[in-house]
């Protein structure tokens, strides 16, 4: 069972964002299905790894629309998006054999930060750039 699902309260209406959100949720359900069936090692490190990627490939593609469009609250936007690489990075050095608990507390964190990311500030942007002519 998914952690959490795709529904229409999470889209902003920009297309491209809204589908790598959708694609950043199934990356955190993938990482969810392999604490539930309690893979450790490579599967969650694995896991782990492709959320970091996709989620810097994404931010990057946000910033990039945010200064295009003349988001003037890109900077502490971009910021927000490192704090969260930072705190991902530091659950992924732990070893989740030793200390399964910091798993959950790492997917736990990805979903409420990603929720309320995207309701919070990617809504500001969102429509800040659909009134500048973008998408």
């Amino acid at each position: 069972m998914a952690l959490l699902e795709w529904s229409d309260a999470l889209e902003l209406g920009i297309p491209n964002i809204d589908e790598q959100h959708r694609r950043l949720l199934d990356t955190m359900n993938t990482l969810s299905s392999q604490i539930q069936h309690g893979k450790s090692g490579q599967g969650y490190a694995a896991a782990v790894q492709e959320m970091q990627d996709y989620t810097t490939f994404h931010f990057m593609e946000e910033e990039t629309m945010m200064r295009i469009s003349g988001f003037r609250h890109a900077d502490s936007h971009a910021s927000l998006h490192q704090k969260f690489i930072k705190e991902t990075e530091e659950f992924a050095a732990i070893d989740v054999t030793n200390a399964p608990g910091k798993a959950l507390e790492l997917l736990l964190f990805i979903q409420e930060w990603l929720v309320d990311h995207i309701l919070g500030v990617d809504l500001v942007f969102a429509q800040h750039y659909k009134e500048s002519g973008g998408d």
